[in-house]
């Protein structure tokens, strides 16, 4: 869980924030300031958080001030403002992150999604990409997350991405789905199947030479191009019994193996 803290002195913007972090799983607010100023009295008392949001443009002492001195409170600083020309400034800071006003909740979600990746892996607490946040097809604004341990198969068709998960399935809007690929093959749960499809190697059920029967009943083909790589993933866990080399039949001295 990555904690928070907010610094914004224009209400409406401070709203948008405190909206889009209720909608992220993983993320828990833990204080919201709309005045800088006191901002500057309590963060000293305040525990240190994973990341504070600082609005740059702010009476009497500005964000990127705030962070020179507070910096430390966080391992993150992600800086917004309505000008660009204050990310320069902001990144001189090694901040995670620029949000643009008026910014969307994908932009939003893109910034935290990096942010876990990194704190996983220098935690090394789970595993990289062990959930993911998409933006659902016909929703405005709404994002999905999808806990790749629930998830048995995903694939691209018509612009649309259709991820289906032990709970329910989902449409997604397009995404790059080479992006994608890239993102699960650090996942060794994971293996792709054709260009548009990956599955979940757990949730297996059944494999024939034209299809993979999956959990709850999906199914998925192997595409010509994939089908060599996949079925030798599946060569390797195989068990085989010897056979005796004159009959072909088990006898006495045969044993049972697994090719790892």
């Amino acid at each position: 869980m990555l904690t928070c803290i907010c610094i914004d002195d224009d209400a409406s913007s401070l709203e948008i924030l405190k909206e889009y972090i209720d909608k992220m799983a993983g993320v828990k607010l833990l204080r919201s300031f709309s005045s800088p100023v006191i901002a500057v009295a309590e963060l000293p008392l305040l525990e240190d958080v994973d990341i504070i949001f600082i609005d740059i443009e702010m009476p009497l002492i500005t964000g990127i001030e705030l962070a020179e001195i507070f910096g430390f409170k966080a391992r993150h600083l992600v800086f917004t403002s309505a000008h660009q020309e204050f990310a320069i400034e902001a990144f001189r800071l090694k901040a995670s992150g620029y949000l643009h006003k008026p910014y969307s909740l994908m932009k939003f979600a893109q910034i935290i999604q990096r942010i876990l990746e990194e704190s996983i892996n220098t935690n090394n607490q789970i595993s990289p990409a062990d959930f993911l946040y998409l933006e659902e097809e016909h929703a405005c604004e709404s994002m999905v997350r999808v806990d790749l341990g629930n998830l048995i198969m995903i694939s691209t068709e018509d612009q649309v991405l259709k991820a289906h998960t032990t709970e329910h399935s989902y449409s997604f809007k397009a995404i790059d789905f080479k992006k994608l690929s890239e993102t699960l093959n650090q996942n060794p749960d994971f293996i792709q199947i054709s260009k548009t499809t990956i599955i979940s190697k757990k949730h297996i059920k059944k494999i024939t030479s034209e299809i993979v029967e999956m959990t709850a009943n999906y199914i998925a083909r192997p595409a010509d191009e994939h089908r060599k790589f996949f079925f030798k993933f599946v060569s390797q866990r195989m068990i085989r019994q010897k056979l005796k080399r004159m009959n072909m039949l088990p006898h006495a001295g045969s044993s049972i193996y697994t090719e790892l």
